[in-house]
C-alpha cells in the first residue's frame, strides 16, 4: 500500500512540475519519499513510525541498508518541503532546486527499490 502511494505522489510531482507548480510538486516530491521510506521500513517488518521527517525515517532504513547513509543530506534538503502546504510558510522554490531534487531522489528510490518502476 505505502508504494502505491507513493507512486502516486511521484507521478504528481512531474505533472505538477509541466504546469509550473512549484510548491506542489515540492510538497509532493517530499509525500512521495517518506512514502517509499515507509514503505521499505513496512516491507521489512518494521513499524511505520507517523512522522514526517525524513532524515529520522533514513536512519531506521539504514538499519537494513547502511549504505543508505550517502543520502543524508538529500533527506536533510527536502525534509522541510512537507511545509509548504501550510498557509502561514510560504518558502521560494526555484523550478531548477526541484527539478535537481527530483533528479537527486532517483538513486534513493533505487536503492531502497532496485525494481522500482517509477523511476525508471
Amino acid at each position: 500500500m505505502w508504494r502505491h502511494l507513493a507512486r502516486r505522489d511521484w507521478r504528481l510531482v512531474r505533472r505538477l512540475l509541466a504546469i509550473g507548480e512549484l510548491k506542489d510538486a515540492g510538497f509532493h516530491l517530499h509525500q512521495a519519499l517518506e512514502k517509499f521510506l515507509k514503505a521499505f521500513l513496512s516491507e521489512h517488518g518494521q513499524p511505520v513510525p507517523t512522522t514526517h521527517e525524513l532524515p529520522a525515517l533514513l536512519a531506521l532504513a539504514e538499519r537494513q541498508i547502511h549504505s543508505l547513509l550517502r543520502f543524508r543530506s538529500l533527506c536533510e534538503r527536502i525534509s522541510w518541503y512537507y511545509l509548504l502546504r501550510l498557509p502561514t510558510r510560504a518558502p521560494v522554490l526555484d523550478e531548477n532546486e526541484v527539478r535537481q531534487t527530483l533528479n537527486d531522489s532517483r538513486p534513493l528510490i533505487r536503492a531502497l527499490f532496485p525494481d522500482e518502476p517509477a523511476v525508471r
